[in-house]
């Protein structure tokens, strides 16, 4: 994936605004809006939840531990690319990613 960080978009495919003639008419086509689709984003949330009973103070009380892990597997998820044609960055993914790496956090709740 890292090389296709520079050139996600094939500019080669892009050319300027070309001159229009006397009947109007461009020889160029047109598309539609939004025919440009950044990377595909992979996310796994999981969480793991574990009840333990106490006897003590009284027979209701227990312990419940729980992990839970954002982005679990750390897939890079890259932003869009610069759709700006003419502009340095044009095609490439200069912005980083588009969400956090993995993120684990633990958590005890004591009830009774």
């Amino acid at each position: 994936m890292q090389h296709k960080l520079d050139s996600y978009i094939n500019q080669s495919c892009f050319t300027s605004w070309p001159i229009i003639s006397a009947d109007g008419g461009t020889a160029f086509g047109n598309t539609r809006p939004g025919i440009v689709h950044g990377p595909d984003q992979n996310n796994t949330d999981l969480s793991l939840i574990k009840d333990f009973r106490l006897n003590w103070p009284t027979e209701k009380a227990g312990v419940e531990f729980r992990a839970e892990m954002f982005n679990a597997f750390n897939h890079p998820q890259f932003a869009d690319p610069n759709t700006g044609y003419g502009t340095a960055g044009f095609g490439a993914i200069t912005t980083g990613t588009s969400v956090a790496p993995r993120i684990v956090q633990f958590a005890l709740k004591l009830s009774f």
